[in-house]
């Protein structure tokens, strides 16, 4: 199996001076306002096609991202989590432990059920065109599953950049040598 590496889009990109230079990397954008806003069927219906059929064929993701507020931004330390739930649960049947960081990077346990919660509302109750449309994308990748678990991790650090459109055009000027 391979690691495949994603830089979150806006505040990841100041990870790519990170990486060797001969260390591909794709781009990705999960938002966190997704996450704060609880858009459960936006985070799945938006997941990178690239990242599932990595995930489902069993290579290890993993996934760039800074924070301007902590360590740890809320897609790495909640987004990620769930998402691994959810896949796990949804390709493989398996319930996993409820668990995601806190900001300080300490595992924490939710809530009982709060995924379950999640998992039930999406795929289950009160189906929507919308949710359908979930539930036919993460199902689609069912039928590539190589390995036997979700092998997605998470990268951050607190950033003075967030929102310096500037800084991070620059990373990419000299990334790419444009």
């Amino acid at each position: 199996m391979q690691y495949k590496h994603y830089i979150n889009l806006t505040n990841g990109i100041e990870h790519i001076p990170d990486f060797i230079e001969d260390v591909p990397f794709s781009f990705i954008r999960i938002q966190s306002t997704t996450i704060e806003n609880k858009d459960y069927i936006k985070l799945f219906y938006e997941l990178d096609y690239d990242l599932l059929m990595n995930l489902a064929i069993g290579n290890t993701c993993k996934i760039y991202d800074a924070s301007a507020h902590n360590n740890l931004s809320k897609i790495v330390y909640t987004g990620l989590p769930l998402i691994v739930w959810i896949l796990t649960k949804r390709w493989y049947g398996i319930t996993l432990p409820e668990t995601n960081s806190t900001r300080s990077g300490i595992i924490r346990k939710l809530p009982e059920g709060s995924y379950q919660k999640i998992y039930a509302w999406l795929f289950f109750h009160n189906q929507t065109a919308e949710k359908n449309k979930v539930k036919l994308k993460i199902d689609y990748f069912k039928r590539f599953l190589i390995g036997n678990k979700v092998n997605l991790l998470g990268d951050s650090f607190h950033t003075e950049h967030d929102n310096d459109w500037e800084f991070y055009k620059d990373i990419i000027i000299k990334k790419y040598k444009l």
